[in-house]
């Protein structure tokens, strides 16, 4: 089986069986609704909204009645763009759009205030909207299997972010202020167009694993060596054809 097919399965294993089991806990708890016109019957009770696979094109901006919102699955679906009302849900925690057909995200994003975990892969996201800077409170962002050459430099304003996936897009450059992610611990860069990581990851002191497989690196910053935390580095699939000896310094 061809790696990025396999890389894509897992991926969506991955994200399934984790929402799959948060519903099956919350089944039973009191604000879970499946059926948006049911939920907005009663939006200041709707804690937990699942709306994956219903073949949706797009959501009424009545969504934003539902301002005690804490967890939207919007997996699976076809939706291309979101009402700017999405940012009225300002108790959001956990925002799921996997599989869609995004190709922006409204700069209302930045109200989210509250958002931990921010699921984008799978759409045709070609950038990010510099008031992605406004999601302080980020833990998860996956952006795997979308469209994007660059990252705005706002993404240093994500302080907390502990998990990054940027596999199978199309990033030529990293940008240096990845410097300031000092809680990142996954980074997720495979299958991209990368040629040369900034000597800035040094910063990254508490990352403990680094997937730079099917780029097209010919070298690594001896930089590399100081990331002390480093438990897994897989470099597969690209064009080095030597290795800095700092790196044997990675003793994890």
């Amino acid at each position: 089986m061809n790696f990025r097919i396999t890389l894509n399965y897992l991926q969506k294993i991955i994200i399934g069986l984790f929402l799959s089991c948060k519903i099956q806990t919350e089944k039973e708890e009191p604000g879970t609704y499946w059926d948006l016109t049911k939920a907005l019957q009663n939006p200041l009770d709707v804690r937990i909204l699942n709306l994956s696979e219903q073949k949706l094109t797009t959501l009424p901006k009545e969504i934003g009645q539902l301002k005690n919102l804490q967890e939207l699955n919007l997996g699976n679906n076809q939706i291309t763009i979101l009402p700017k009302e999405i940012g009225q849900l300002q108790n959001l925690q956990l925002l799921g759009l996997y599989y869609n057909q995004l190709t922006i995200l409204p700069k209302e994003i930045e109200q989210l205030k509250n958002l931990q975990t921010l699921y984008l892969g799978n759409n045709q996201i070609t950038i990010l909207p510099k008031e992605i800077r406004q999601l302080q409170n980020l833990k998860v962002l996956f952006l795997s299997n979308n469209q994007l050459t660059t990252l705005p430099k706002e993404i240093e304003q994500l302080k907390n972010l502990q998990t990054l996936y940027l596999g199978n897009n199309r990033l030529t450059t990293f940008p240096k202020e990845i410097e300031q992610l000092k809680n990142l611990q996954l980074l997720y860069l495979y299958d991209n167009q990368l040629t040369v990581l900034p000597q800035e990851i040094k910063q990254l002191k508490n990352l403990q694993l680094l997937d730079l497989s099917y780029n097209q690196l010919k070298t690594l910053p001896k930089e590399i060596e100081q990331l002390k935390n480093l438990q897994e580095l897989n470099l597969g699939y690209n064009q080095l054809t030597v290795l800095p000896k700092e790196i044997e310094q990675l003793k994890n």
